[in-house]
């Protein structure tokens, strides 16, 4: 669910042409880091953690959602966008070993 809210919101900020949007999945110690990057808008001072759900309506409302998803399983989030450069997002999700 919240990869594809991730892609979802990837495709919404693209280009009419030229747009890129990357996927990579990659273990780092016991946690697996899913990444997403795209080339589109970007935004400006984009803080998660000020986004009122209830009151806001547009992709960073996704993206608080996902962030929320990744958290109750124990991950993290994190975001670097700039206006005119794209998005990246990379979620980092501890793995369960079993015995």
């Amino acid at each position: 669910e919240a990869v594809s809210e991730l892609i979802r919101n990837a495709l919404k900020a693209l280009p009419e042409t030229g747009g890129k949007i990357g996927l990579r999945a990659r273990l780092q110690d016991t946690d697996l880091l899913i990444e997403v990057a795209d080339n589109g808008a970007g935004a400006e001072n984009l803080s998660l953690d000020e986004i009122d759900i209830q009151q806001r309506h547009d992709y960073r409302t996704g993206l608080k959602l996902t962030k929320a998803i990744v958290e109750q399983h124990g991950g993290k989030m994190k975001i670097n966008s700039e206006p005119g450069e794209g998005t990246f997002v990379q979620m980092a999700l501890p793995l369960r070993m079993e015995a």
